[in-house]
């Protein structure tokens, strides 16, 4: 990214606005959970978190030097599963009530 939260942190302290870049992402964590915890309330599931086939089943090439690779996903599950378990959601994608808790986002277990 061309900016940093620490960049940002320190274009809010010029505007008055005094906070760090942890919690600058701590806002964006937040951000991303009560987004997921909407969705989950309209019916949106671990099956609607798919890629387009283009990112599926087409090759990235990727030029290295002289050399040129194909890149392709191999396994969507596995990577979702990864990316929950980062985000601290259980296997159907769902915002944990210990992550949401953790939060400060009690109002929406």
């Amino acid at each position: 990214y061309p900016l940093y939260p620490s960049d940002l942190a320190r274009g809010l302290a010029a505007l008055g606005h005094e906070m760090d870049a942890d919690a600058l992402l701590r806002i964006g964590e937040r951000v991303v959970n009560l987004e997921r915890m909407y969705n989950v309330r309209l019916g949106l599931s671990a099956a609607d978190d798919r890629l387009p086939a283009r990112f599926t089943e087409e090759p990235l090439l990727v030029r290295h030097g002289e050399n040129v690779s194909e890149h392709i996903i191999e396994d969507m599950n596995e990577m979702l599963s990864r990316y929950y378990t980062l985000r601290g959601w259980d296997e159907d994608g769902i915002p944990t009530e210990t992550k949401l808790r953790e939060l400060g986002l009690e109002d929406v277990v």
